[in-house]
């Protein structure tokens, strides 16, 4: 049943990712590029990463993560990845003026940052040019973005396959 639902997951990315890519054409590196947001910001993520750590072990983080799917895509400018994972509160649900933020971490780089609006529980979907299958593996987390900019990891990082 898993192998079903991670084939099922992989061919609605792949829909998600030639809809896009049809509806957009190569306009869409610029939203999903980490690079074209200000110098200011990545720094700011970088030192906030540094500073986060682990959540304790005693402590179960509020965001569990699930069905991790990373797949390599062809797309009119060369090769991007697609990334989607299930994700669900364990511990109440979102804060109403909570900020969230997607971070896919590869192996080599830097990780991709997205900020996202999340409910009860849900699917993320994200598309990466420029990435490539052979730098995973590849692992994802969600953090909470306080008013200081400092990034606090809020799920468990779990590999996506």
């Amino acid at each position: 049943m898993r192998v079903t639902r991670s084939i099922l997951r992989a061919t609605r990315l792949c829909l998600v990712a030639a809809l896009w890519i049809a509806a957009s054409g190569c306009e869409f590196e610029q939203l999903l590029d980490p690079s074209s947001t200000s110098n200011n910001t990545a720094t700011k993520s970088n030192t906030a990463a540094n500073r986060t750590g682990s959540l304790p072990p005693a402590q179960q983080p509020p965001i569990k993560l699930s069905d991790g799917v990373a797949l390599p895509q062809t797309g009119p400018t060369g090769t991007l990845m697609s990334f989607s994972v299930d994700y669900q509160f364990t511990q109440g649900g979102p804060g109403p003026t909570a900020k969230y933020v997607w971070v896919v971490e590869r192996s080599q780089g830097g990780p991709h940052q997205r900020p996202v609006q999340l409910n009860g529980k849900g699917t993320l979907q994200t598309l990466v040019p420029g990435w490539r299958s052979g730098e995973g593996p590849f692992r994802s987390h969600i953090a909470e973005i306080s008013d200081e900019e400092a990034l606090g990891k809020i799920s468990g990082s779990i590999e996506l396959r």
